[in-house]
């Protein structure tokens, strides 16, 4: 067994942990688009993937106003606001498809960053995505729906 084997199967048991299988519709492995570009304020994806760690859990952005592609969406980090890049055109198109009907039902949690064969420099990135099963979300729902205060009161 190769090592990205080995750490692919300890990713996946982690997530088997943390999100039960019955939780996900659906669940694979993808790449960030973009990733050569510059962001609009002149930051480095590279750089910014370069500091991100396994696990973490990341934000899908649908930029309503790309000039590009309408369904656009920006992979950011949570805490920051910087930007990764994007998610390939076809798998945004059903993340906006699914935000429009269902609201936000997707994750991308951070797997590892790719680097040049020759140079090393990092060229990309791997995301887990995540769909909700629409019983996760009812469940999650109902929760934070008991978690607030009674206004009538």
């Amino acid at each position: 067994m190769s090592e990205w084997e080995l750490e692919d199967g300890l990713f996946e048991a982690t997530i088997d942990r943390v999100i039960p299988s019955l939780d996900r519709e659906k669940a694979f492995y993808t790449k960030v688009a973009g990733v050569s570009h510059p962001n609009d304020d002149g930051s480095s994806c590279a750089r910014i993937i370069e500091e991100c760690e396994i696990f973490e859990c990341l934000n899908l952005i649908w930029q309503t106003e790309n000039k590009f592609d309408p369904n656009a969406v920006a992979v950011r980090r949570v805490g920051t606001g910087e930007q990764l890049g994007y998610l390939e055109a076809r798998l945004a198109a059903e993340v906006v498809r699914s935000l429009k009907t269902q609201g936000p039902c997707w994750t991308a949690l951070f797997r590892h960053p790719t680097h040049h064969p020759e140079t090393g420099q990092v060229v990309g990135a791997v995301l887990y995505m995540v769909r909700f099963s629409d019983v996760y979300l009812e469940r999650k729902a109902a929760e934070l729906s008991a978690k607030q205060p009674d206004l009538e009161k």
